[in-house]
C-alpha cells in the first residue's frame, strides 16, 4: 500500500471516528504546542498557517490564527534547518503541498537547546508576495559605556508601541535572531526592571540621541541586519549611586535629606545603619550608597542642631560618583543652566572631570550653588559620547548644541575664512573635545619655518598666536591647518582655513622678511621696504639694533629697486652705527625722472652678523620714529605703520 492510501486510510477513519464522537473533522493535525523549544512563531494572519521542515513527510504543526506558538525541533546548532509555511487554506494534499503556494520559507540554524535567550523567534505576517525571509539579529551589552551593570530587560515592538512585542532579551544575550518579510521597520524598545517578585516598567526608546526614528531595512541586498539594543538610563528605579561627603568644617556634623530624614535611613547597606549620619570635623568623611534620585541635603551641627551648610539639587546616579565638601570657608556664586536638548546631561569640572551632582532633564532650566573657583564647566549626555564647554564664571549657560567627545572645530572659521586682516599679529583659536590626545598644525605659505614646518604637540593648548607675519603675496594666502588624534589614535581630519595679512598700508616703510632664524656668528641679510608710497623725494630711516648682539657693516648696505628708474641719488649712511645700535641712512632721489618717487619695492639690502646669543634667543630690529618721508616740497610725509609709540619691529631668532 503507497504513503498515500495509507495516508486517506487513516484520514477516512480518523474522520468516521470524529463525526461519531462530535470532534472538528478539521483538526487533523498537530496542534499542541511543545512544552519548550528552539523556534517561537508568531502566527500575525487571520488564519491558520502548517509547518514544514525539509525532513517533515507531513505538516510538523498546525498554528492557529493570531497564535504565539512554541516549538521544538531536532538541531545539531549548527547544520541550517529548512523551515517551510503554506496557509492552511492553501494545502489540498498535506503530503505534497502545491510548492508554487508556499507562503514562506527559512533556512536557519536552530539552537540545540531550548534556553529562551536562544530562542528563534519567526514572525508570519501579510503583506509580502515573496516567500523570502529576512533576518534581524539583536545584541543586548550586559555592561554600559561606564562599566556599569546593565539592569534592565527589553521588549521589542515592530513599527508600533501598541502591537504585540516580538521578543525580549536580558542584559547580556547575544544574536537574538528575529526571522520576518522583507521590508522597512520601525523599532521601539520597552523597559523593564525584573526581580523575583514583580516585574516593574521603566520606559521606552523610540528615538535616538538627535531624536530620529530608530529604523532598519531587510531586502535581498541587506537580508540580515545586526542590531545593538540601546540601553536605557533615564530611571531611577533599581539604580544607585555613591554620594561621597567630606566635612571641612570645624563642627560635628549630621547628615539630613529632604523632609529631614537622616542619610542613615535611606542609606544602602547589609550592615547597621546606625550613626551614619554623623561626620567628624576636620576632614571627616563617608561614601554613601544611596538610591538614585535628586536630593536636598543639609549638614547641621551636632551639638547645636544649627545648620552649617545645605546643599541643594544634587543628583546622585549610577553613572558617576558625586561629592559633596562642607567648609567654612568655600564661596559660592549661582549659575543657571538651561538644557535646549532632547535628552539629559550631567555637569563635570572640566579641570578634572568631576561629576559635580547636577543631573538636568531635557528642556529643564536649573539653578544651582556651585563654588567660585569652579570656572571651567562641562556638560555631557548620558553616553559621554557629546559634549558642551563653558569657560569663565557667567551666571547663564543655555545649551543648545553638543559636540562629539573627539572633536575639532576652528572656532570663528566663518569669519576668519577669505578676510585680510590689518595685523602682523594673529591669534587662532578652536575648540576641542575631551578624548582628543595630541594636535598637529602648520601654517602654510609662511616664510618663518617654525611656523611653516608641521608641528606635533601633545599639549591639549586651544589657541595658537603667529607674531611678525609678513604681508601676505599677491593672490597667496595663508592657510592655517590643524589635525588631531583621539585617545584611541583614530586621526580627526585636518581642519583648515585660509586669510590674508596686510599689515602695511599706504606710504609704509617696513623690514622683510619680518623675522628669521640666524645661528651665532654668522651673517644675515634683509631689505628696507617702501609700502604704497607717494611723491616721496627723500627719505631718512634709523633703524635700531643690539649692538651687544648684532653688528651692522654700513658698507654693506646697497640701494634697492626702487631707484632703478632715476639718473642719480644721493646715499649717506652714519660711519659707525655699532657705536650705538642705530644704522641711519639718508636718501635723495636725483634727476627729473625721479620728481616724486610712486610704488612699493626694495629701498636698501642690508647685511648682518650675530656675535652673541641673546638672553632670551632673540633679537629686535626697530625702524622707529625718527625715520621721515618728504615730498619735492620738503614737507614730510607720514608713514603709516610708525609713530612715537609703535615703532616697526622685525626679529631675528636663534635656535
Amino acid at each position: 500500500m503507497s504513503r498515500y492510501q495509507t495516508f486517506l486510510l487513516a484520514v477516512f477513519v480518523f474522520l468516521s471516528g470524529c463525526t461519531q464522537d462530535g470532534q472538528d473533522p478539521e483538526s487533523q493535525f498537530d496542534v499542541s504546542q511543545d512544552i519548550e523549544g528552539n523556534l517561537l512563531i508568531l502566527n500575525r494572519l487571520n488564519g491558520p498557517i502548517l509547518l514544514y521542515t525539509s525532513e517533515s513527510e507531513s505538516p510538523l504543526k498546525e498554528i492557529g490564527a493570531k497564535e504565539d506558538f512554541i516549538v521544538n525541533i531536532s538541531s545539531d546548532g549548527s547544520t541550517p534547518t529548512s523551515l517551510q509555511i503554506w496557509k492552511k487554506s492553501q494545502v489540498t494534499d498535506p503530503l505534497e503541498p502545491d510548492i508554487e503556494k508556499i507562503y514562506k520559507e527559512w533556512d536557519i540554524v536552530l539552537s540545540n537547546t531550548s534556553e529562551e535567550s536562544e530562542q528563534v523567534v519567526w514572525v508570519i505576517k501579510s503583506g509580502s508576495a515573496s516567500p523570502a525571509v529576512g533576518q534581524l539579529s539583536f545584541d543586548y551589552p550586559s555592561i554600559d559605556f561606564m562599566g556599569n551593570m546593565v539592569i534592565y530587560n527589553a521588549s521589542i515592538y515592530l513599527d508600533s508601541k501598541s502591537g504585540k512585542r516580538i521578543t525580549s532579551v536580558a542584559p547580556g544575550v547575544e544574536n537574538k535572531i528575529i526571522g520576518l518579510d522583507y521590508g522597512y521597520y520601525y523599532l521601539f524598545y520597552k523597559y523593564s526592571y525584573e526581580t523575583t517578585s514583580q516585574s516593574e516598567a521603566v520606559g521606552w526608546i523610540e528615538l535616538d540621541s538627535l531624536g530620529n526614528s530608530l529604523n532598519t531595512l531587510v531586502n535581498a541586498g541587506s537580508p540580515i541586519q545586526n542590531i545593538e539594543v540601546p540601553i536605557y538610563s533615564l530611571s531611577d528605579i533599581g539604580r544607585f549611586g555613591y554620594l561621597d561627603i567630606i566635612n571641612h568644617s570645624s563642627y560635628d556634623v549630621k547628615i539630613f535629606t529632604q523632609n529631614d530624614i537622616q542619610i542613615e535611613d535611606v542609606v544602602v547597606t547589609n550592615q547597621s545603619t546606625y550613626g551614619l549620619s554623623i561626620i567628624e570635623s576636620n576632614g571627616g568623611s563617608y561614601n554613601y550608597l544611596l538610591p538614585q534620585n535628586n536630593y536636598i541635603l543639609t549638614a547641621k551641627n551636632l551639638i547645636t542642631g544649627e545648620t552649617v551648610a545645605t546643599k541643594e539639587n544634587i543628583s546622585v546616579i549610577d553613572l558617576y560618583n558625586s561629592s559633596w565638601a562642607i567648609s567654612d570657608t568655600i564661596s559660592y556664586r549661582n549659575i543657571t543652566i538651561s538644557n535646549n536638548l532632547l535628552e539629559p546631561l550631567t555637569i563635570h569640572n572640566e579641570e578634572n572631570n568631576d561629576y559635580l551632582g547636577l543631573y538636568i532633564a531635557p528642556g529643564e532650566n536649573m539653578s544651582y550653588l556651585i563654588a567660585d573657583s569652579l570656572t571651567s564647566l562641562v556638560a555631557r549626555n548620558l553616553t559621554s559620547t557629546r559634549e558642551a564647554f563653558q569657560f569663565g564664571s557667567d551666571a547663564v549657560w543655555n545649551i543648545s548644541l553638543l559636540n562629539p567627545n573627539f572633536y575639532l572645530q576652528i572656532t570663528d572659521s566663518a569669519n576668519i575664512q577669505g578676510m585680510t586682516f590689518n595685523n602682523s599679529e594673529f591669534t587662532l583659536s578652536w575648540e576641542l573635545g575631551s578624548s582628543t590626545d595630541y594636535l598637529t598644525y602648520q601654517l602654510l605659505n609662511a616664510e618663518y619655518p617654525p611656523y611653516a614646518n608641521l608641528n606635533f604637540n601633545d599639549s591639549l593648548f586651544k589657541s595658537l598666536t603667529y607674531e611678525y607675519l609678513d604681508d601676505s603675496k599677491d593672490e597667496e594666502s595663508y592657510v592655517f591647518r590643524l589635525n588631531s588624534n583621539s585617545i584611541d589614535g583614530e586621526e580627526y581630519g585636518w581642519q583648515e582655513v585660509s586669510f590674508q595679512i596686510d599689515a602695511i598700508q599706504p606710504n609704509g616703510l617696513y623690514i622683510y622678511p619680518r623675522q628669521q632664524i640666524i645661528t651665532n656668528n654668522s651673517e644675515f641679510d634683509f631689505d628696507i621696504m617702501l609700502e604704497e608710497v607717494e611723491n616721496v623725494r627723500s627719505i631718512y630711516v634709523e633703524l635700531e639694533y643690539d649692538k651687544e648682539v648684532l653688528s651692522i657693516d654700513p658698507d654693506s648696505v646697497q640701494i634697492g629697486t626702487v631707484f632703478s628708474d632715476c639718473e642719480g641719488s644721493l646715499l649717506l649712511i652714519n660711519d659707525n652705527p655699532d657705536q650705538f645700535g642705530i644704522l641711519k641712512i639718508n636718501i635723495s632721489f636725483l634727476g627729473d625722472s625721479c620728481n616724486g618717487f610712486e610704488g612699493s619695492g626694495i629701498l636698501v639690502s642690508v647685511q648682518g652678523k650675530s656675535f652673541q646669543l641673546p638672553v632670551d634667543n632673540e633679537s629686535l630690529l626697530k625702524l622707529n620714529n625718527n625715520s621721515s618721508f618728504r615730498d619735492l616740497n620738503n614737507s614730510e610725509i607720514n608713514i603709516s605703520n610708525i609713530n612715537v609709540s609703535q615703532p616697526h619691529i622685525a626679529r631675528v631668532v636663534f635656535p
